[in-house]
């Protein structure tokens, strides 16, 4: 076998990335290798978030080596108002995300008065704008597919994001970022949006395994009855 450097690429952190990276926790810790903690909680396998918003079972990593995920978390109370969870592999730009984030009532409002299906249509957007701001190029929305959950029907896009990688390929004596698919799920429940993010940089434009990969890992999201925005 051969490692992702041997096929031409390298591994450079992008801004995306290493906004999770100041404090990594290897699955199965609570601490992160610059002795930082996670926000929330990491036991026999599972991750519950820092306000017990939502919890999903750690998953195993995907890619051929059986390099395990690292984790990090964000918890915001004020403005944003979210608790989030990123499963990573830097070396693979292997990366699985989830969040739970507070709906404004102003937007709300606004939803009210909107299909359902655009709803969730633009929730998917924010969530992966959210995500990878800082994109060089306009994502292209390759598929689009309304789906059941156990929250609702949720909007699952498939955008082609030109040199959106978070990892870099060898070109010459320098290096590039490389056309990337990114999968996005998100559905409204209530007052809060539910959101998961799938993204295999070793298997760029694979769009059926990152489909599944990303289904798979939103099915064992398990968000409580009545998150506590206001904790």
């Amino acid at each position: 076998m051969v490692g992702p450097a041997s096929k031409g690429l390298r591994v450079l952190r992008s801004s995306a990335l290493a906004l999770f990276l100041t404090g990594i926790a290897v699955a199965g810790t609570s601490e992160g290798a610059s002795g930082q903690r996670l926000k929330g909680t990491l036991r026999d396998g599972q991750y519950t978030s820092s306000r017990s918003l939502f919890s999903v079972p750690v998953p195993k990593a995907s890619n051929w080596a059986g390099v395990p995920f690292r984790t990090q978390d964000q918890s915001e109370t004020r403005e944003g108002n979210f608790d989030m969870v990123v499963f990573y592999v830097e070396d693979f730009g292997e990366v699985l995300l989830a969040s739970v984030r507070h709906i404004p009532q102003v937007a709300l409002e606004n939803m009210a008065r909107d299909d359902p299906q655009n709803v969730s249509r633009n929730l998917a957007r924010k969530a992966l704008g959210d995500w990878r701001h800082n994109l060089a190029e306009e994502p292209d929305l390759e598929e689009e597919l309304f789906v059941s959950t156990a929250y609702g029907q949720a909007a699952l896009h498939i955008y082609r994001v030109p040199k959106g990688s978070l990892l870099q390929r060898i070109a010459g004596s320098g290096s590039e970022s490389f056309d990337v698919l990114i999968a996005v799920i998100a559905v409204k429940r209530n007052d809060h949006m539910i959101s998961a993010i799938a993204e295999r940089d070793y298997e760029p434009l694979e769009k059926e395994r990152l489909r599944a990969r990303l289904q798979g890992f939103f099915s064992d999201l398990a968000v409580t009855e009545t998150p506590r925005f206001g904790s």
